[in-house]
């Protein structure tokens, strides 16, 4: 994004993941906070847009991030989300082929804590 011209601000909580951002991309702009305080004033109502691409499936808490992207949104502007889809039939298919228990394996640190259909997605919203 920052290519086509956009400043790109980045919000991280840990100062190694801080580290890691600014070494991979080191012309965006990275802030420690925390999505579940949102305490910088520097972020506060200060973006046209806030974009979160599938990040909300991996939070204890996901209205935090809805939370979050109101109190750095200036007046008007948007928020981007995007999260995977688990439809019927993709799990279906994933039950057929024997691959949903991989899929939705609960036995590797980290991944998906939270499934999001459309429905659930826009009451969350």
């Amino acid at each position: 994004m920052t290519k086509l011209g956009y400043a790109v601000v980045g919000v991280e909580e840990s100062a190694a993941g801080i580290a890691l951002a600014q070494k991979n991309y080191p012309d965006c702009h990275f802030i420690q906070d925390s999505i579940y305080e949102m305490s910088s004033p520097e972020l506060q109502h200060s973006f046209d847009a806030v974009i979160s691409v599938e990040a909300i499936e991996h939070l204890f808490n996901p209205k935090a991030i809805v939370t979050a992207a109101k109190y750095c949104l200036k007046p008007g502007g948007k928020f981007i989300l995007t999260t995977p889809y688990h439809s019927y039939l993709k799990n279906l298919a994933l039950a057929i082929s024997g691959k949903l228990d991989n899929h939705f394996t609960a036995l590797w640190d980290g991944g998906h804590i939270k499934f999001f259909s459309v429905p659930t997605l826009t009451k969350l919203l």
